[in-house]
């Protein structure tokens, strides 16, 4: 590749020239190689453009030596405001990705909320056998095994029947047609007390 590109030298002269290494011509300049700019240092590298080929390079170095110096410092200052503009445009992208980062952070607050939430739902769907807190079913005893110690309770409520394994001595106290209470934990089958109650009383009619 080959570059195009302008010095702002002492008093504000503009030097045009043309090279293959940047990096290395100016370096030059700085040292005073070059007759024009030995004379005018320090100097400044204000402008640059690429070409594929030293052909193009040279027909734009000639261009750009026949230009008065007012136009010069057009293409300058139009170069240094589309890196300005482009700058700023890619500050506003960031700026853009950071608020919208922002609206979906996740505080530790929030993180802590959340993850007690996980917990407290795995729990609630978990839990079984001694976990889970005890819930009461009212009805009558409809079948009675007493040599494997299971009741048959018919929910007062629901009609429904559900099959409980009582202790020995509970299921003692107890005969068919008894209005009980069994008290048990959900999934678990066994009644953690049972205790007689009083029948439903139906409802007075109008």
């Amino acid at each position: 590749m080959w570059y195009i590109y302008i010095l702002k030298c002492r008093g504000g002269t503009l030097y045009t020239g043309m090279t293959k290494d940047p990096e290395r011509r100016f370096k030059e300049h700085l040292s005073g190689k070059s007759r024009y700019t030995s004379y005018n240092r320090p100097v400044c590298l204000v402008y640059k453009e690429e070409y594929p080929t030293r052909s193009a390079a040279a027909k734009r170095e000639v261009e750009i030596k026949t230009w008065p110096r007012k136009r010069k410092l057009a293409l300058i200052n139009k170069d240094k405001d589309l890196k300005e503009a482009g700058m700023k445009k890619i500050m506003a992208a960031a700026a853009i990705l950071c608020l919208t980062a922002s609206c979906f952070a996740v505080t530790p607050s929030q993180q802590k909320m959340e993850r007690e939430a996980l917990v407290g739902d795995d729990q609630s769907a978990g839990l079984s056998g001694e976990e889970a807190p005890l819930v009461t079913l009212a009805g009558e005893i409809v079948s009675i095994k007493r040599s494997l110690n299971k009741i048959t309770v018919k929910d007062q409520n629901t009609s429904t029947e559900k099959e409980f394994t009582v202790k020995s001595e509970d299921i003692k106290s107890f005969k068919l047609g008894d209005t009980v209470e069994v008290k048990y934990r959900p999934g678990s089958g066994v009644a953690e007390s049972i205790t007689a109650a009083k029948p439903l009383q139906p409802l007075p009619a109008y």
